[in-house]
């Protein structure tokens, strides 16, 4: 079975990711324009080039990810 793929706009801390990832789902790519809350994902969230996230930036590609989540900013 092919793992579900989502794209997270104003992903604060990302709670969505994490209930996503336990369901066997995969953020693909994180947008946060918050220095604290990039902290939390790169923490919670191994990435693999480690830079922060700026408004418009992603770590990893959104290839493919049917799923766009986003909350209220």
């Amino acid at each position: 079975m092919e793992q579900l793929g989502a794209v997270s706009l104003f992903a604060g801390i990302e709670g969505f990711g994490l209930g996503l990832e336990r369901a066997g789902g995969k953020v693909v790519a994180h947008v946060e324009i918050d220095k604290e809350c990039q902290r939390v994902i790169r923490e919670r969230f191994q990435l693999a080039d480690g830079r922060g996230h700026e408004a418009g930036d992603h770590a990893g590609g959104s290839d493919g990810a049917p799923l766009v989540s986003g909350s209220s900013p």
